[in-house]
């Protein structure tokens, strides 16, 4: 079995050959295009609901982490590495996912496995990894990678190459996330937002290109079942001094609710 370390490094390798192939066939391509089981593209947050991208300054691979079955993505190298990689990567990000949440569950006073169960438990939280590939720009300063934005998901991890990029919104200003060797990005998205009632919040960021080097980010966000869950406001998080933030929806009615207020904010721009 591959060890984590390893199984980021391989990843990474598969991912970054795949984007460099990808970024030179860009122009021929459209803007959507099938490649396996996972999807190459160039979009923006209405299409992807993961963040808008400024023009077309960056290509992105979408695709999903399976535990349980053997993922297939349609890359040059050998099916058993993918596989290997692949799988391990997926089993221990999801059981990242499962302290963390734990953790999460503890500081808003809940059982322990309480937040895991609202998002989906083991068998419906879904991993989604997305490929971002961000290319050398001249003039950075007039240009952004991924705009502000929010994540729908309920935690996003994220892996990149060590050139500063991601940026946080931190009281009151911009703060670029330091390129710690050997470590994990992680930050909340809006599911856990809502479900704790505002308490935790999803962080507002964006990504910025670079000058002198390619930047390239793995993020995969831990997403709830579309319909089958209700988001809102845990009980225990709701009180006469302290009212629910948000209404009753679904993970596809959040998304949908999310999309529709972009595009209004798009068109009074």
């Amino acid at each position: 079995m591959a060890s984590p370390r390893s199984s980021w490094i391989v990843l990474g390798k598969l991912g970054r050959n795949s984007l460099n192939s990808l970024w030179r066939r860009k122009r021929s391509m459209p803007t959507t295009r099938a490649l396996g089981m996972f999807r190459a593209m160039v979009a923006s947050l209405l299409t992807m609901l993961v963040g808008s991208l400024s023009g077309r300054t960056t290509s992105s691979i979408l695709f999903f982490l399976r535990i349980r079955e053997t993922c297939q993505f349609g890359l040059k190298s050998p099916a058993s590495t993918r596989d290997e990689v692949t799988s391990e990567y997926a089993r221990q990000l999801r059981g990242l996912a499962s302290k963390i949440l734990s953790a999460l569950s503890i500081c808003l006073g809940l059982e322990e496995g309480r937040l895991e169960k609202e998002v989906g438990g083991l068998e419906e939280l879904l991993l989604q990894l997305k490929i971002n590939y961000y290319p050398k720009c001249p003039q950075p300063e007039l240009a952004l990678g991924v705009e502000a934005h929010t994540d729908i998901s309920a935690l996003t991890f994220i892996l990149h190459n060590m050139v500063p990029g991601l940026q946080l919104f931190y009281q009151g200003k911009w703060v670029t996330a330091k390129c710690v060797p050997n470590s994990i990005i992680m930050h909340i998205g809006d599911t856990i937002e809502i479900l704790s009632n505002g308490k935790f919040k999803s962080i507002l960021h964006r990504g910025l290109v670079n000058k002198e080097k390619v930047r390239i980010s793995w993020a995969v966000f831990c997403e709830p079942p579309k319909d089958k869950i209700i988001l809102k406001p845990l009980p225990e998080t709701v009180s006469e001094t302290d009212p629910p933030l948000f209404p009753p929806r679904t993970f596809a009615q959040h998304i949908e609710h999310k999309l529709f207020r972009k595009t209004q904010d798009n068109l009074s721009n």
